[in-house]
C-alpha cells in the first residue's frame, strides 16, 4: 500500500484548544506571516482546516504551524488576552461560552442579547468585575508559564550551547566554522539563582502545556525543586569590543565562462561586526565589496580592479566606453592611437605603402586627436552606450537595496 503523502502537524489539538477552535485566528497569523514561516502565499482555509483536524497536508504548511505554536508557547498571553470591557466579549469567543466561564449573576437568555441590549447598572458592574477577575488570573497563568518557559530554555541553551567561531587574518578577524569560539545566542542560566536553576532542571521534566483558558490556570502542577549549585553556563557578551571591522569570505561565480563551465573564485569583503546583545552581526560596507579575490591558479590572494568590482556588482560584461571615460584618458588614448599609428606606417605591406604616400614625413600626432574626437561624439550619441549605462546603473542601485543595514 502507497504511504499517503503528506506529514501530521502534531501540535493540532494544542492549538484548537488554545484559540478555543477558533480558525480564523490561525489563518490571520498565516496571512500575516506567510513568507516569514516559508509559506509561498496565504493558505486556504480547507488546508487550515485540514491540519487542525490531524490530517495530512504538504510539509510547508506543517512547519508554518510549528512556527505558530512555537510564537504561542513564547508569549501566550499575546494569543489569549481577552477584552477589557463586557461590550466586546462577543467578539473573542460566543456568548454562551462566556456564560459557563464567568458564571454571572445574569440568565443565560438575559446573557445572550448583550450585543444588542448591553448590560447596565448592578448587573453589568458585576459581570465586569468577574471578567477582570478572570483575566488577572489568566494573565498570571499566561506569565508564569512564560518564566517557567524561559527557564527551560534556558537550561536547554546550556546543553547545547551556540557558538560562533573567528579566524585572525591579514586582513583581519572573520567568521568561520572552526577557530577562536564564544559562546552567543541564549545566555543560559548564567547569573541565576540555585533555586532557579534547580526549578529549571526539574521544568525540564515536565510536558508543560499551554495554560487552560477556561479555567485561567496552568496545566501542569509546578514541581518542588532542589537548589543546584554546580551548573556550568559559559557567558554571553561581545569579546571584541560593541563593533569591529573586519573581513567576510564568499564565493562569487564568474560572470565570464571558460569551456562552457560556470568558475567559482573566492572573494573577501570588509563589513562590520556589530554586537546585538546575543551575536555579532554582519553590517556591510557600500565600498567594501569585492576587494580581494583569491587566484584560481595560483590560490594567493590579490586586490581587485574598480573594473573588476564593478562587474562583480553588476554582473554587465561591458561594450561600450562612455564619453566621460574617454576624456578622463585623453592624453593615454592619443598617445596609444599614435603609436599604432606610426608603428603601422614604419611596417611592410599596402596599409603601410598607402600611409607613407599621404604622410611621407611621418604620421602627425593630430591624426590620433582627430580619431579620439571622432570616437568621443560617436560615443555621445550611441544609443546602445545610453542604454548599457541605464542598466548598469539599475544594476547598481538593486545590489545597494540587498546590503546588510543594521
Amino acid at each position: 500500500m502507497a504511504q499517503q503523502a503528506g506529514m501530521i502537524f502534531e501540535g493540532a489539538s494544542a492549538v484548537k484548544q488554545f484559540t478555543l477552535g477558533q480558525n480564523k485566528r490561525v489563518l490571520s497569523w498565516l496571512d500575516r506571516n506567510w513568507k516569514r514561516a516559508g509559506l509561498t502565499g496565504p493558505e486556504h482555509k480547507s488546508r487550515v482546516s485540514d491540519a487542525l483536524a490531524s490530517e495530512r497536508v504538504l510539509e510547508p504548511v506543517v512547519k508554518a504551524l510549528d512556527l505558530m505554536l512555537d510564537e504561542m508557547r513564547a508569549d501566550p498571553w499575546e494569543w489569549c488576552k481577552p477584552p477589557t470591557s463586557v461590550d466586546n466579549l462577543s467578539e473573542y469567543a460566543p456568548l454562551t461560552w462566556w456564560h459557563a466561564v464567568l458564571a454571572p449573576p445574569v440568565s443565560l437568555d438575559r446573557f445572550g442579547r448583550i450585543s444588542s441590549v448591553p448590560l447596565v447598572g448592578d448587573q453589568r458592574i458585576a459581570v465586569q468585575e468577574r471578567l477582570d477577575a478572570w483575566s488577572s488570573r489568566l494573565r498570571a497563568a499566561c506569565d508564569q508559564f512564560k518564566a517557567d518557559q524561559a527557564l527551560v530554555q534556558a537550561l536547554r541553551a546550556d546543553m547545547n550551547p551556540e557558538y560562533q567561531y573567528w579566524i585572525a587574518g591579514d586582513s583581519g578577524w572573520r567568521l568561520g566554522h572552526d577557530g577562536q569560539r564564544h559562546r552567543v545566542g541564549n545566555p543560559g542560566l548564567r547569573g541565576r539563582s540555585p533555586e532557579e536553576i534547580g526549578l529549571a532542571v526539574a521544568l525540564f521534566k515536565e510536558a508543560m502545556p499551554l495554560p487552560m483558558i477556561e479555567e485561567a490556570r496552568l496545566a501542569y502542577d509546578r514541581p518542588n525543586a532542589r537548589p543546584v549549585l554546580d551548573h556550568v553556563s559559559e557567558p554571553v557578551e561581545p569579546w571584541n569590543g560593541r563593533e569591529f571591522e573586519g573581513v567576510e569570505w564568499a564565493t562569487d561565480e564568474d560572470v565570464v565562462q571558460k569551456e562552457r563551465r560556470t568558475t567559482y573564485t573566492q572573494v573577501e569583503h570588509r563589513v562590520v561586526y556589530y554586537w546585538d546583545g546575543q551575536r555579532y552581526q554582519i553590517e556591510d560596507l557600500a565600498d567594501g565589496q569585492f576587494v580581494r579575490v583569491r587566484d584560481v591558479e595560483t590560490g594567493k590572494w590579490r586586490d581587485t580592479t574598480a573594473t573588476e568590482r564593478d562587474l562583480m556588482i553588476t554582473r554587465i560584461i561591458r561594450k561600450h566606453e562612455t564619453a566621460d571615460e574617454l576624456l578622463a584618458r585623453w592624453d593615454q588614448w592619443i598617445a596609444d592611437d599614435w603609436a599604432e599609428r606610426k608603428a603601422e606606417w614604419g611596417g611592410a605591406g599596402i596599409s603601410a605603402y598607402m600611409m607613407k604616400r599621404e604622410f611621407p614625413d611621418g604620421v602627425p600626432e593630430s591624426e590620433a586627436v582627430a580619431a579620439f574626437e571622432a570616437t568621443v561624439e560617436r560615443a555621445r550619441s550611441n544609443k546602445d552606450a545610453m542604454r548599457e549605462q541605464e542598466d548598469l546603473a539599475r544594476a547598481r542601485s538593486n545590489f545597494k537595496l540587498w546590503l546588510r543595514r543594521r
